[in-house]
């Protein structure tokens, strides 16, 4: 563990307007329960260890209809699993995680 405070000095962020997962944001945190992925109730931007991210989009192989029809998106599973797996390619690949903000 360290023990001195540091800070980032540059955390840029370059906004995509790609039309993912619009109005599903129950749904989508709903797919982070299933994976046992926490974020606070309510956040509007949240980071996800791009290791888990991988683990969501993976879950979506072995679920059922009926576990992905609970879950409440609007789109089929292959549809969630493609805007998931573009998502990530689009995360930048200097930061492990993946940065998602609703708005």
């Amino acid at each position: 563990m360290g023990h001195r405070l540091h800070i980032a000095k540059k955390f840029d962020v370059e906004y995509d307007d790609s039309a993912y997962f619009n109005w599903q944001y129950e749904a989508f945190k709903n797919l982070l329960d299933y994976n046992d992925v926490w974020i606070e109730d309510g956040a509007d931007h949240f980071d996800i260890d791009k290791k888990d991210f991988k683990k969501i989009i993976k879950s979506l192989q072995g679920m059922n209809s009926v576990e992905f029809n609970k879950l409440g998106f609007n789109d089929s599973k292959s549809k969630v699993k493609k805007d998931l797996q573009e998502i990530y390619n689009k995360s930048d690949p200097n930061n492990d995680f993946v940065f998602i903000y609703w708005y």
